[in-house]
């Protein structure tokens, strides 16, 4: 689903950077600094957050770029755009060195052709992603911070192309953000609290519909299709 203008999402469940790099020497030398690094990252991330390591466990870590789909040749074409910073940290090192190039969806390719723009991917199930980095609880903690709100209703990724030049939208595309978020989030505060009943149907390209009622701030998923 490609969104114009869109600049920002509060909110989010699970945010991502990824750093681009060309195959051959560049990606050898960013496989070098990574392994030199990631340990003493994910461990300060947990210190920083938490104040200890308890909820690392120290395995998982691929040294080289690895695809998210297995069908692709590692040896193909193009930009790898390995993972590296999370928030909240995960509890393993398995999520770095993803290339995320690799989606199936093709999202990195989007970006690089659309340049300055911001992609939000189809509603998807994102629970076994979000168990890396936060239990159960703590989701369901989340979730019930917006009325009605529930782990299982909508979520997509967001993601965003980061340029050699903040202020240069023509120049390279150095990086990625991304972010996951339950489509409850953004629907919230956008009307005023004395008008509700509101019916709001949410369509995107990918071919889902979703139907909501604002109430006020508030947004009550009412599920999967047109109920207008």
């Amino acid at each position: 689903t490609h969104i114009d203008n869109f600049l920002q999402l509060s909110q989010m469940e699970l945010a991502g950077a990824f750093h681009r790099v060309e195959p051959g020497d560049e990606e050898e030398e960013w496989e070098k600094y990574a392994s030199e690094r990631y340990e003493k990252m994910v461990e300060d991330w947990h210190v920083g957050r938490y104040g200890n390591t308890n909820r690392l466990k120290p395995v998982g870590y691929n040294p080289d770029v690895y695809s998210i789909d297995p069908t692709l040749s590692p040896d193909r074409p193009g930009s790898r755009f390995p993972s590296w910073e999370f928030g909240p940290p995960p509890f393993t090192y398995g999520l770095i060195n993803r290339d995320m190039a690799t989606r199936p969806d093709r999202i990195v390719n989007a970006l690089l052709r659309l340049r300055n723009q911001t992609i939000m991917t189809g509603a998807l199930d994102i629970s076994r992603l979000i168990q890396i980095v936060m239990t159960e609880e703590e989701h369901a903690e989340y979730h019930s911070r917006l009325r009605a709100s529930k782990t299982d209703h909508p979520h997509s990724f967001v993601f965003h192309p980061v340029h050699q030049h903040a202020s240069d939208p023509t120049s390279r595309i150095v990086g990625l953000l991304s972010g996951a978020v339950s489509l409850d989030a953004p629907l919230r505060n956008l009307l005023p609290t004395n008008m509700k009943g509101i019916i709001a149907v949410i369509k995107n390209t990918c071919g889902q519909t979703f139907t909501y009622i604002i109430d006020g701030h508030d947004a009550l998923y009412q599920g999967e299709g047109d109920f207008h």
